[in-house]
């Protein structure tokens, strides 16, 4: 939807402009909002001085293709994670197509890398966070996930977040057997397509959630 305006967008200011061109100027201007696109099919025609800037890989990972349009600003929000943040966003979409064992355990390093700065930056949950952390940089995020802190702040995310990291895991990438159950436990299995794909779409609820959350501070 969102791409079939963005070029509905761009194919009315090319009319407008040629119009300009032919029949005299036109009052037509784009929005302050307009898509980068738009912005960048004037600076090619010589409309606009300034290409637009530069849209973060996860401004656009969450605004198109996860479909949660608030608007944050991510380089301010990770500091010094930001990099890695990205790097973490590209890889986990390099590997939708492949082991999807491997795409659970990237989606969930991802949110554990967003939750690590979230928590910290939040005023309800930095003191629990550090008590948590017990002298050390982070605590231990599968316990982080259960405290009743983060479940007061983020009760849909939470839900979400730890099914992914269960699911993570309870995988073969991460132990040769579960823990569960009597005896020497069963040998761990991989991640089904269909079982990613269900995280991959609950787990928008919960980066929506989250990102609410941290557009108000």
């Amino acid at each position: 939807m969102r791409t079939s305006h963005t070029r509905q967008t761009i194919v009315t200011a090319a009319i407008l402009l040629l119009k300009g061109t032919l029949f005299g100027p036109s009052s037509w201007r784009p929005k302050t909002n307009a898509h980068p696109a738009v912005k960048l099919f004037l600076k090619a025609l010589g409309l606009r001085t300034r290409a637009p800037s530069r849209e973060s890989v996860l401004a656009r990972f969450f605004n198109e293709k996860a479909g949660i349009a608030i608007p944050i600003r991510w380089r301010r929000r990770l500091g010094g994670d930001f990099s890695e943040a990205e790097r973490r966003c590209i890889r986990l979409q390099q590997l939708e197509a492949g082991d999807q064992t491997a795409r659970v355990l990237f989606l969930d390093t991802f949110n554990e890398l967003l939750l690590q700065n979230f928590s910290q930056a939040h005023a309800k949950l930095s003191l629990p966070y550090r008590t948590a952390a017990g002298g050390h940089p982070h605590p231990d995020y599968g316990r982080w996930l259960t405290n009743p802190v983060l479940a007061a702040v983020l009760p849909k995310g939470v839900v979400e977040f730890r099914a992914i990291h269960q699911a993570r895991v309870g995988a073969d990438l991460s132990h040769a057997k579960s823990r569960g159950g009597k005896g020497k436990g069963k040998p761990t299995l991989p991640v089904s397509h269909k079982d990613a794909d269900d995280l991959a779409r609950k787990v928008r609820v919960a980066w929506a959630e989250l990102i609410m959350e941290w557009s108000k501070l």
